[in-house]
């Protein structure tokens, strides 16, 4: 495990935005996770996690500090299970029920906006969940979705998930491959759909950094490793506007821990998925 540590990074060495590099992978520390750029001994923040009593969901608190010991003052809290409503039928259905599956983010240093709702939208057909938020940047609002991304062919993806590669940029080519067979990357992808936003200037399906429509990718996540100790268990990335910091830096935060929130959920998910097969097997062998 040392030696994972002390190999080359050179794309957790980029400065980003906002005191984080261009790229920083998540790693296990106690009960918790830290945030790391090219030094794993060196982190950058302490991820704190705390479940209540009777919840299935876990709080991530991201701190001041890189690390636990130092009891740091927190900097934003993530929380699923906030009760809002979704609209039944499309998003101009009149009707509404409970939503128990949104985030509240609380941004503990911010006087702009302390708090932001991170709302689940939901699946259409084969498509994967997503969720959004808004945000007060630099005066206007933006808003960002999260969208899970094809395990086979998302780029922006795929091309973050280990720490030696170069690093990858908006404006890049992307592989003219399409559907490639090969290893499998979970992960997702943000997406800056505020009105008016800028769109790719020629063909999204060749440029790195832009989704099939044409929007903005400004940020992205790929999971790591599946073991229980140590290792990089998530790779982050910054993309386009996001990684120049020109949204400030409680986009750049709540970016961060947003998708440090919904790997967890995938990870959770997988996990339950895992034991209603073996639950299932079970019950076929003692027919």
């Amino acid at each position: 495990m040392g030696s994972s540590q002390s190999s080359p990074s050179p794309a957790l060495a980029q400065r980003g935005p906002h005191g984080l590099p261009m790229r920083f992978v998540v790693r296990q520390a106690g009960r918790g996770f830290k945030l790391c750029g090219e030094d794993a001994k060196a982190p950058l923040h302490h991820i704190a996690k705390h479940r209540a009593w009777f919840s299935k969901h876990e709080q991530l608190i991201l701190h001041t500090s890189g690390h636990k010991k130092d009891k740091s003052p927190p900097l934003l809290s993530i929380k699923k299970g906030v009760l809002g409503s979704a609209p039944v039928g499309g998003k101009n259905s009149r009707i509404h029920i409970p939503n128990f599956e949104s985030y509240n983010i609380e941004l503990h240093t911010s006087s702009q906006q302390p708090v932001v709702e991170m709302k689940y939208e939901g699946r259409k057909g084969l498509a994967k969940d997503k969720y959004a938020f808004t945000l007060i940047c630099n005066g206007r609002r933006e808003t960002f979705r999260w969208y899970e991304a094809d395990k086979l062919n998302c780029p922006e993806v795929r091309a973050i998930h280990k720490r030696e590669s170069p690093i990858v940029k908006t404006g890049m080519p992307k592989d003219p491959k399409k559907k490639r067979i090969g290893r499998m990357v979970a992960g997702s992808y943000l997406v800056r759909i505020t009105d008016g936003a800028p769109h790719c200037p020629g063909d999204p399906s060749v440029i790195l950094g832009w989704d099939e429509k044409g929007r903005e990718i400004v940020a992205s996540y790929a999971k790591g490793g599946s073991g229980w100790i140590g290792g990089t268990k998530m790779f982050f990335q910054f993309w386009g506007s996001g990684a120049t910091g020109q949204f400030g830096q409680d986009f750049t935060r709540v970016a961060a821990v947003s998708g440090a929130a919904l790997w967890r959920e995938q990870i959770a998910e997988e996990q339950a998925a895992a034991r209603r097969r073996s639950q299932n097997m079970n019950r076929t062998m003692g027919q």
